[in-house]
């Protein structure tokens, strides 16, 4: 039943439009109603594709949310502050911005950027991806019914969807910690990264406490991995053997099919928050 919806959003590359319109075409909210109706049924086979496809529909691309979170207020503040703005009024930003370059290198790259752009297109973009994320974070009350779902792959796949959602850290981070304690492996490692990616840099107490508590009883790497990364998400100075664990991760060759960040990459995942942690990169720009 989600082929239709799931289709646009996982099609090949040569599939996809380039155009500013057509980067938002994923992240149209208008199949949301239809996802958060399917989430919020425990009847549904499809419950966890669902929560795949809204997280698409709220964030775009996976990998750019985990390497530098954006500023999600921030960016609906600009996107409603851009609406009553003048085409002239745009590029007058889009110049200051030109403008405002230190290095001629850098002031270069802006110029060709601006050149490449449409004001209006990319304000309209903003707005569509601003409007699409606040419609996904508004079943934030269904995701977290959804952690309670007997099965392995909906509390997951609603825990990584819930990672996203920073403005609600104070009834998701509470929400995962039984899941964290729990006697699953698979769905206690998304949980605890989730719960790390969504209280990033906070160091909240118990979040850190739980997450602690996980990896010291760990019986298998990856559980340690994942446990380490959600600490390092957490914490500013994580310790060094955490940050040992998640070098060790960034090693690992072979995608991990149980765990839902970045579809089971945890060496990207750790290599980001390792970039988080020292400033070092571990994969190529």
């Amino acid at each position: 039943m989600l082929a239709k919806v799931i289709l646009p959003v996982h099609a090949p590359p040569h599939q996809r439009r380039t155009s500013a319109p057509a980067r938002t075409s994923g992240r149209v909210p208008v199949a949301v109603p239809f996802l958060l109706d399917v989430v919020a049924d425990p009847g549904a086979p499809d419950r966890f594709a669902a929560c795949q496809v809204l997280r698409q529909i709220a964030i775009g691309e996976e990998e750019i949310t985990i390497n530098a979170r954006p500023d999600f207020a921030h960016l609906r503040r600009e996107a409603q502050r851009k609406a009553s703005l003048t085409v002239e009024e745009l590029e007058a930003e889009q110049a200051a911005w030109v403008a405002a370059a230190l290095e001629p290198a850098e002031r270069s790259a802006r110029q060709t950027a601006a050149f490449l752009r449409d004001v209006e297109d990319e304000r309209e973009t903003e707005r569509v991806n601003a409007d699409a994320y606040d419609a996904v974070r508004s079943g934030v009350p269904i995701y977290l019914s959804a952690l309670s779902a007997d099965d392995v792959a909906t509390p997951m796949y609603a825990a990584q969807l819930l990672a996203y959602f920073p403005e609600d850290a104070s009834s998701i981070v509470p929400a995962l910690l039984p899941l964290i304690a729990g006697p699953d492996v698979i769905v206690a490692s998304a949980a605890a990264v989730a719960a790390g990616i969504c209280a990033r840099g906070t160091a909240d107490p118990v979040a850190v406490a739980a997450i602690t508590a996980r990896r010291e009883s760990a019986g298998d790497p990856a559980e340690r991995w994942a446990t380490a990364i959600a600490l390092a998400q957490l914490l500013h100075s994580p310790g060094i053997d955490v940050l040992a664990d998640i070098e060790d991760a960034t090693k690992t060759p072979a995608l991990l099919p149980h765990f839902p960040f970045l579809e089971g990459n945890i060496a990207a995942v750790a290599a980001y928050t390792l970039d988080s942690q020292s400033g070092r990169r571990y994969l190529c720009s």
